[in-house]
Order: C-alpha cells, then sequence, then structure tokens
C-alpha cells in the first residue's frame, strides 16, 4: 500500500467524519483487508467502530448491526456485503473508501443514507489518478456532480485534516525523539532513586 493509499483509507475518512459529525456512518472498501486496516485505524483515533464483510458469521454480522443499530457503534467499516438489503434506520453518511468496482454498486452503497425522506450525505474521495474512473462511474450511474478541485492549500481540505505541520528535517526529528528518550530515562532514574532513598 503506498503512502497516498494510506492516507486515504485512514486520515481522510477521519476526518471526513468528524466534519459531518454524523451520528451513524458506513465507510465502503473493496476488500475485507482493506476493511480490517481501516478499522484498526479508526479505532486507534477513537470512534466507535465495526465491520461488515463476507468471511464473518451470520452472528457476527448481526452482532454488529445490533452495535449500530443500538449506539454502541457509530460507524461501520464495510465490505459491499453491507450495500445491499441492509437496513440501518439513521444512516447519514456514507464515505467511499474504495471506489466500487461499477455503477450499480456506487448506487446501492449510496443509497445506504437519506432513506424514508431523511437527509444524507455521500463522500468519495479521489486521488487524481482515479478521476477518469470516477467520472466513468458517475456518468454511468446517472450521476451529476460538480467535483471541486483541492489543493493541499484549499479551504476545504483545511477543513477536513487540519492545518498543514511545519516541515521538520527527518535529521532533526531523529535527535529530539532521542532526547526525548533521554529524559524519560533520566526521569525513571530519579524516580528509582528517590524510591531508594525512601526505603
Amino acid at each position: 500500500m503506498d503512502i497516498a493509499e494510506a492516507a486515504r483509507r485512514s486520515g481522510l475518512p477521519a476526518s471526513t467524519l468528524r466534519f459531518y459529525e454524523a451520528k451513524a456512518a458506513i465507510v465502503f472498501c473493496k476488500t475485507r483487508v482493506n476493511v480490517n486496516h481501516l478499522m484498526a485505524r479508526m479505532g486507534n483515533r477513537g470512534f466507535k467502530v465495526v465491520a461488515l464483510s463476507g468471511e464473518l458469521s451470520q452472528q457476527e454480522r448481526t452482532n454488529a448491526l445490533s452495535a449500530l443499530r443500538s449506539g454502541r457503534a457509530n460507524v461501520c467499516i464495510a465490505t459491499d456485503v453491507a450495500a445491499r438489503g441492509i437496513d440501518l434506520p439513521g444512516l447519514e453518511l456514507v464515505i467511499h473508501a474504495d471506489l466500487p468496482s461499477n455503477s450499480e454498486t456506487l448506487l446501492h452503497r449510496s443509497g445506504r443514507t437519506a432513506r424514508a425522506g431523511s437527509a444524507g450525505d455521500v463522500v468519495t474521495v479521489v486521488l487524481p489518478e482515479q478521476r477518469r474512473e470516477t467520472d466513468q462511474l458517475l456518468k454511468r450511474a446517472n450521476i451529476a456532480v460538480r467535483p471541486q478541485a483541492v489543493s493541499a492549500e484549499s479551504s476545504q481540505v483545511t477543513n477536513l485534516v487540519g492545518e498543514v505541520a511545519a516541515y521538520v528535517r527527518p535529521a532533526e526529528v531523529a535527535i529530539r525523539a532521542s532526547l526525548k528518550e533521554t529524559d524519560c530515562d533520566l526521569i525513571k532514574s530519579r524516580i528509582r532513586s528517590k524510591a531508594k532513598k525512601a526505603a
């Protein structure tokens, strides 16, 4: 997995979830490997996540859906197994972390939100090299959109991912990291010495 892929699968879906503040959301991936990777990353970022993919037993799927419906989880990371036939009331946001393989799947995935007259949003993060594929997919699905071209400096990107950190040369990072480790060792040794003196 390259750097752009890793960022798209972990950072941007998480930032999108925070930006939209959806009570319940589903993030679609192409493979269960991607589901497992993204689930771990999202869990580490504080989201209450469940997974839905083909290798899960029926009981595991039922438990995941129950957690979403009850509010014990607010994000479902799923393969296309969740694109059809699953009703998740109150689902406010669908994120396509991976592009679907065809327009029919795109429509089914996107149709998980805005059901029964309620509002919902669908977000697809598209890397520059995926633009042509995305345009064809949307055209086949009869979906008209006005894509927004953004750069790293665009306000839309800043709203999603936050301010860009200042560049730090790798050598400085290594020195800072080693200093922090040394400081920790000093603190630990001082604590040990005080403990020995007290005894």
